[in-house]
């Protein structure tokens, strides 16, 4: 029996074509059908009143009569007119588990002998009852040896086959812990962690061979008992494959979208080889298989990791592991003595120069195991639950700290995942701004994708809760999940903050630089502030300054301020202007321009929304088309000679045609990035429409040579008054002269 077979069986299976009688025949006649056919279980009658399955053994009965002289007296009798018991009728597609609860009643006695099975255009068959127990029975012992969601083995089964056979049930064993699953289930449900799971089980059964047993143990764990395991090379080559497998990417359904994940798998090796100088008891080996998959993972993930090889002598827990729980154990107290401190890094508002908040950011120092990384214990926080601890300490303390720093900035804290979703969430920020006397106003709290859509409706209510409270919402590492302008629409949020892996490159890949600008002008016409992370350069801040960034944040503008007192006498050094100083904004992608991102052949890739606007047409039908096609062949012929330049600070001016015929003058500015293809680049332009002023320019040229054909003198010429022309009548007026 096969996975599918034991989820899925129906009476469809076990349905048997059955005689069937009109109800107007006689008595006689069906007596007559049992008679010629002793092994004749039952018969289908239709009758006015529907269809009855009429068993044997009750026929029988009741045509001898308790006398035995039934037959004479019903010899004239038709089926209809006879009062047969209610008949058990249930469709094909009934599940076994489904007829198996019609067919026994509430003091586990069986009601029914045989059951009718309707099928398509009202054929009746049908199905003992015995069969249907015999088929739920064989549900059961399948379902006990076998895991529900991707029909492997389970654990049961695995614990029954090495009592059966002992130490020749493990040749050799690959234990597999899937890398970053937990990251799936949080960042898109247990849905779709799900589809990685069967997935994942596919593949494990397509790798095995001949005699080897895939088993899954639980969550994310799998054991693959190799037949071959006697062949060290074949071992090791078996566990290679399982890593490649699993490193290949998982496309999942989220929400009817494809999404693709990339996770992979830590493998533990231990066999029964020659290299043993002792027998191995089955479960030793497993117990030695789990300890390498642990050591494969702390090498990094993805990666293989034998016990026979290395860790031979190593019989206790691994150090990894008994480094965690000590871990654990410390953060738990440290939490319970409050030894954790806040260090705060300021942002940068961009136009003024002010530092408009500062992000608290946890730090921990142990006595014994010195500083511990962020990473560190924010990870084993989450999955020992306590992150909300942790979480609850953080919200308190920074209220209290920036409640000291009068009319100063506001202070941003982050909140996890587990944090958002706990029913106390709304109390704890409400006592922690009451317990500092904080106003609202200056506290914003910094969720992740992944916070968010865990539940977004119950996200937007709790943060609805939040706003109206007037606490500030903003949406942190914009980018790195989930990332949609659905969630920034459904959800309460005033800033977005979009994450160092785009913006580490925007000044030297295209395609980083256009998303950045996209989700900018997005933020901004959703009425958002756009913070960008990870500032580290000072042609960054130009760059993200230009595009019309609000806020930059990053070791450029300071690294992290160990405490409030460090924080204040930052905040004076800055005030006083000793800080880092504000650099020049590059020309580039300002908020009233039209940005352009063509290829090396001149192909639009990007195309801004102020193109509308600037030459009438739509962004999405000039994608694809030639940027040159729409300059005027005066300059066309300039840049055929000279070609666009590659960094252009100052900018040029070029005619583009606009969709009704005439021609605007664009004052474009250009840089030349990388395009992430090897030897390609992609040339990004900045247009802004100075058609008037050249319009104008153009009137005073020729207005002088006019003047000086007359005769005027040249001196008066330069000086000469000239009215301002109208836009519309300046354009006729080019157009004429073009």
């Amino acid at each position: 029996m096969t996975a599918t077979s034991a989820e899925n069986e129906t009476l469809a299976h076990y349905a048997e074509p059955a005689i069937q009688l009109d109800g107007r025949a006689g008595v006689l006649e069906l007596d007559g059908v049992f008679r010629r056919r002793p092994a004749l279980a039952c018969v289908v009658v239709h009758t006015e009143h529907g269809p009855k399955v009429v068993d044997r053994s009750w026929f029988e009965a009741w045509v001898t009569g308790r006398l035995g002289y039934g037959r004479a007296v019903h010899s004239r009798t038709r089926l209809q007119d006879i009062a047969f018991p209610e008949s058990l009728v249930l469709g094909a597609d009934t599940t076994v588990e489904a007829a198996a609860l019609a067919i026994i009643d509430g003091q586990g006695r069986v009601i029914a002998n045989n059951i009718g099975v309707s099928g398509p255009q009202n054929a009746i068959s049908t199905v003992r009852t015995t069969a249907v127990i015999a088929g739920l029975y064989q549900r059961y012992a399948f379902q006990a040896v076998h895991d529900p969601l991707t029909g492997l083995h389970n654990r049961m089964f695995l614990t029954e086959h090495l009592r059966r056979h002992g130490s020749a049930a493990v040749p050799a064993a690959l234990y597999i812990d899937l890398d970053r699953f937990k990251d799936v289930n949080d960042r898109f449900g247990h849905a779709a962690g799900d589809q990685v799971l069967v997935e994942f089980a596919r593949r494990l059964q397509a790798l095995a061979g001949p005699g080897d047993l895939v088993i899954r143990l639980g969550g994310d764990e799998f054991v693959v008992l190799l037949a071959g395991g006697h062949d060290p090379a074949l071992t090791r080559a078996s566990a290679e494959r399982v890593v490649a497998e699993a490193a290949r990417p998982f496309v999942i359904s989220v929400e009817q979208v494809g999404v693709t994940v990339q996770l992979g798998a830590s493998v533990g090796v231990a066999s029964a080889g020659r290299a043993r100088h002792c027998a191995v008891a089955p479960d030793q080996l497993l117990t030695e298989a789990d300890m390498a998959m642990y050591q494969a993972k702390s090498m990094g993930r993805g990666r293989l990791f034998h016990y026979d090889e290395q860790i031979l002598a190593e019989r206790e827990a691994p150090a990894t592991t008994h480094a965690r729980h000590d871990l654990e154990r410390r953060l738990r107290q440290a939490l319970a003595e409050q030894a954790l401190e806040l260090h705060y890094q300021p942002l940068l508002e961009l136009g003024s120069g002010r530092v408009g908040a500062v992000e608290a950011l946890a730090r921990w120092h142990d006595p014994v195991l010195g500083p511990v990384t962020p990473g560190e214990f924010i990870a084993v926080a989450e999955e020992s639950g306590l992150i909300v601890d942790l979480g609850r300490w953080a919200l308190a303390q920074a209220c209290h700290d920036a409640a000291g720093w009068a009319a100063g900035p506001s202070v941003a804290v982050n909140v996890s995942a587990v944090q958002l979703a706990q029913r106390s969430f709304i109390t704890d920020v409400t006592d922690a701004l009451a317990g500092s006397g904080l106003p609202p106003s200056r506290l914003c709290l910094e969720i992740t994708e992944t916070a968010a859509i865990a539940d977004l409706c119950e996200t937007a209510r709790r943060l609805n809760e939040l706003r109206a409270m007037g606490v500030t919402v903003a949406l942190d590492d914009f980018g790195t999940g989930h990332s949609s302008l659905t969630m920034l629409r459904r959800l309460p949020v005033s800033v977005v903050k979009i994450d160092k892996s785009f913006t580490g490159r925007i000044t030297d890949d295209a395609a980083d630089a256009t998303l950045v600008r996209l989700v900018t002008d997005a933020a901004h016409v959703l009425g958002m502030t756009v913070c960008a992370e990870g500032i580290e350069t000072a042609e960054q801040a130009a760059q993200l300054a230009a595009m019309g960034c609000d806020l930059v944040q990053g070791w450029l503008i300071a690294p992290a301020q160990p405490g409030p007192q460090a924080l204040a006498a930052w905040l004076r050094r800055h005030d006083a202007g000793e800080g880092h100083p504000q650099p020049a904004p590059l020309p580039l992608g300002a908020s009233d321009e039209l940005v352009l991102v063509a290829d090396s052949e001149g192909r639009l890739s990007y195309v801004g929304g102020a193109s509308l606007s600037v030459l009438g047409r739509r962004a999405e039908e000039m994608l694809g088309t030639s940027v040159l096609a729409m300059i005027h062949p005066d300059d066309l012929d300039r840049i055929r000679a000279k070609g666009l330049p590659a960094h252009d600070r100052n900018g040029t001016t070029y005619r583009f045609r606009a969709r009704d015929g005439s021609y605007r003058w664009l004052l474009c500015r250009t840089r030349r990035v990388a395009s992430g293809s090897e030897g390609r680049w992609q040339l990004m332009l900045a247009c802004r429409d100075v058609t008037r002023s050249a319009e104008a320019e153009q009137a005073l040229a020729d207005l002088r040579s006019h003047l000086h054909t007359i005769g005027v003198d040249e001196e008066l010429s330069r000086t000469a008054w000239v009215p301002v022309i109208p836009a519309s009548r300046s354009r006729r007026a080019t157009n004429d002269h073009r």
